[in-house]
């Protein structure tokens, strides 16, 4: 019975780290795809970004550097100057475009990425958009996208939830689950530290769009990485200290003794 148990509690391990690895690379792309992650990891490197993926090869940097002398004669009756780039319409603040040179950059950037990612895709999965849309990649940076992305994260979560759940009832000291499930944790969160990097260090087109998708990768291995030790700590706590004895005695453990006596 108890090889049958173990045999059975290991494959649960390898089903909760596997699951715990999904979870991360989801939330990974649910954190660097948000409207905000994108806006912070495209802007350094829009204009390679925007050509890797076949989009318009005039950059905003060149687009706003041609309508320098239009923005400031425009702004002198207007509140707003607006034109279009790459197919989206840029809505600049003439409080914003007067200010010139980056700023009106940034804010160009930034209405661009609201188009792409506030788009509408007629498909209703990311994996038909995969299939049916190869060759407009934009559908990974929309909204659309992130909420498949997040929707799924929760679905892992629950997955790994009942995996420690059956786990509970297969170890026989209990405190070894916090030990069992927080290594797992860290195990899972390791891939995670470096991988942004290492991608980025390929010069391939279309991997330039890749440290975007995982723009996040470094901080979800600080929260999970983070997660597992504290599970690791207080695992070895319970089980070399005897705070579970400790808890025992302290919430009734002291009754039962009496009785015995």
């Amino acid at each position: 019975m108890g090889f049958i148990r173990g045999s059975i509690l290991s494959f649960i391990a390898i089903l909760l780290f596997f699951s715990l690895l999904v979870g991360n690379v989801l939330l990974t792309l649910n954190m660097s795809l948000s409207n905000q992650g994108l806006k912070e990891s495209v802007s350094s490197n829009y204009g390679e970004i925007i050509k890797s993926l076949g989009g318009d090869q005039q950059t905003i940097n060149e687009a706003v550097k041609e309508r320098t002398g239009e923005i400031n004669t425009y702004c002198e009756n207007n509140t707003n100057f607006v034109f279009s780039h790459s197919g989206y319409t840029i809505d600049i603040p003439c409080s914003v475009a007067l200010q010139g040179g980056d700023v009106i950059i940034k804010e160009g950037i930034n209405d661009v990425i609201d188009g792409i990612y506030y788009s509408n895709y007629s498909c209703d999965s990311v994996l038909r958009c995969v299939l049916e849309k190869q060759g407009d990649p934009l559908f990974l940076f929309s909204q659309q996208a992130n909420d498949y992305w997040r929707s799924n994260m929760y679905y892992s979560i629950a997955i790994s939830l009942f995996l420690i759940l059956v786990m509970f009832f297969l170890v026989e000291n209990k405190e070894n689950l916090l030990v069992i499930s927080g290594a797992l944790a860290i195990l899972s969160s390791l891939p995670f530290a470096m991988m942004g990097r290492i991608f980025s260090l390929f010069d391939y087109s279309y991997l330039k769009i890749i440290p975007i998708l995982l723009s996040k990768s470094y901080i979800v291995f600080l929260i999970v990485f983070s997660i597992g030790v504290v599970l690791l700590l207080l695992g070895i706590a319970f089980k070399f200290f005897n705070i579970g004895e400790f808890f025992v005695e302290k919430f009734g453990g002291g009754k039962g003794k009496s009785k015995k006596k």
